[in-house]
């Protein structure tokens, strides 16, 4: 989650919860509206969190994907070398080998 997502979270909470603190209400009703508030602020910050999460998840199964493609690639390229340089020292040696 970028700085900033986190900052405006911060704010509109901090901002709400003083302009709850110097408004005219009683205190049973003040202490509510900044429990619900805090729950609210909670709840987005979670909810960015977890979609921070699934973005993170997604990009780790695309670079995993290529790895493991990257890994095949270069074991079939090794072997398809490793075989040639087998045959050609056979040429050399006058062996047929498979």
């Amino acid at each position: 989650m970028n700085n900033s997502v986190v900052g405006t979270l911060a704010g509109i909470a901090i901002g709400t919860i003083v302009g709850m603190l110097i408004a005219p209400d009683k205190g049973s009703n003040t202490r509510k509206k900044i429990a619900e508030k805090s729950k609210e602020t909670s709840d987005n910050l979670k909810d960015e969190i977890n979609v921070l999460l699934e973005k993170v998840s997604q990009k780790y199964d695309v670079v995993k994907q290529a790895g493991s493609e990257i890994a095949q690639t270069t074991k079939k390229a090794g072997n398809e070398i490793s075989n040639t340089t087998k045959r050609e020292l056979s040429k050399m040696n006058g062996q047929v080998v498979s």
